[in-house]
C-alpha cells in the first residue's frame, strides 16, 4: 500500500505528492498490484445458512492408510500417559513446530504435547477435541 501524506515543498527532486521523481516513475499502479477497479460484490450468509467449519467432522481417509485416525488414537493415548501441562492442537503449522530447537528449549520443559496433523481443518480439529483428545487433560489453569 502506498500512503501519500502531502507534498514536501522545497525538497530537490520532489515529484507530485512529495514523491521523488524516481518513485513517481516506478510506482506500481493499482491494476498492477491486483486492485480491482470495480467494487466487489458483498457476500453474506443468509439467515438459513450455517457455517460448515463449525460442524465437527472426521477427516476423510483419501490415501486409504488410516493415517489420520491412527494419529488421533495416538494423541488420545498420549493424553492418558503423559499428563501434559500445555497442548498444541492444529494443522501442519502446529505439527512442524516440534521439529525446531525452540520447541525443545521452550515447550518441552512445559510438558507440552503437539497434536498437529497436516491438512487438518477447523472441522477436523473440532471432531478430534470432541472425540477424546481432551478427555484426560487436567490443565493447571482453566
Amino acid at each position: 500500500m502506498l500512503l501519500v501524506l502531502g507534498p514536501e515543498e522545497g525538497r530537490p527532486g520532489a515529484g507530485p505528492q512529495g514523491l521523488s521523481e524516481r518513485q513517481t516513475r516506478h510506482s506500481p499502479t493499482p491494476q498492477l498490484l491486483g486492485a480491482h477497479t470495480d467494487p466487489l460484490p458483498e457476500y453474506r450468509m443468509s439467515q438459513g445458512d450455517s457455517n460448515p467449519a463449525a460442524i465437527p467432522h472426521a477427516a476423510e481417509d483419501i490415501q486409504g492408510d488410516d493415517r489420520w485416525m491412527s494419529q488421533h488414537n495416538r494423541f488420545v493415548l498420549d493424553c492418558k500417559d503423559k499428563e501434559p501441562d500445555v497442548l498444541f492442537v492444529g494443522d501442519s503449522m502446529v505439527q512442524l513446530m516440534q521439529q525446531y530447537e525452540i520447541w525443545r528449549e521452550l515447550f518441552s520443559p512445559l510438558h507440552a504435547l503437539n497434536f498437529g496433523i497436516g491438512g487438518d481443518t477447523t472441522r477436523h480439529v473440532l471432531w478430534r477435541l470432541k472425540n477424546g483428545e481432551l478427555e484426560n487433560i487436567k490443565p493447571k489453569v482453566k
